[in-house]
Order: C-alpha cells, then sequence, then structure tokens
C-alpha cells in the first residue's frame, strides 16, 4: 500500500532564504567603515551567506507526474 504524503510549499524557505542572504550582506556591509573592517560582522556575514545560498540551492521545482530521487551510498561499480 502506497503512502501518501501531502508536501508543504518552499515558498517560505524561499523567502528565508533571500531575506537571510540580504542580511548577510547587509551585516557585511555595515561591519566596513571607510574600508576598514570592524568587528567579527564580516565574518558572520559571510558565514550566513554561505549557509543561506547552500539552503536556497536544496530547492527544486517537481512538476506534477514528475519524481526526485535522492540516491545514498549506491555501489556503482557492479554492472
Amino acid at each position: 500500500m502506497e503512502k501518501i504524503i501531502k508536501p508543504i510549499s518552499g515558498f517560505f524557505f524561499m523567502v528565508l532564504s533571500l531575506a537571510g542572504i540580504g542580511f548577510s550582506i547587509y551585516l557585511m556591509a555595515s561591519a566596513t567603515h571607510n574600508g576598514v573592517t570592524v568587528g567579527a560582522g564580516i565574518w558572520i556575514g559571510s558565514g550566513g551567506l554561505l549557509f543561506f545560498l547552500i539552503l536556497l540551492g536544496g530547492l527544486i521545482v517537481i512538476n506534477p507526474n514528475q519524481a526526485r530521487a535522492v540516491l545514498f551510498l549506491v555501489n556503482m561499480s557492479v554492472p
């Protein structure tokens, strides 16, 4: 018997990722004053930017009657 799962929309995570990218860029821009780096904002902003870019890269669009499969630990040497 198939288990039917109703997926949730990824729109919330897309908006969250875009807002996080914007905030990370703002944090990095506000951490520099006259070309001099002030505080740890540049490191926190760059880490946040990397995190939200990876999070945004995980979003995929799956149309009706299509599927995506993720395979873990597959032995590709067997013909």
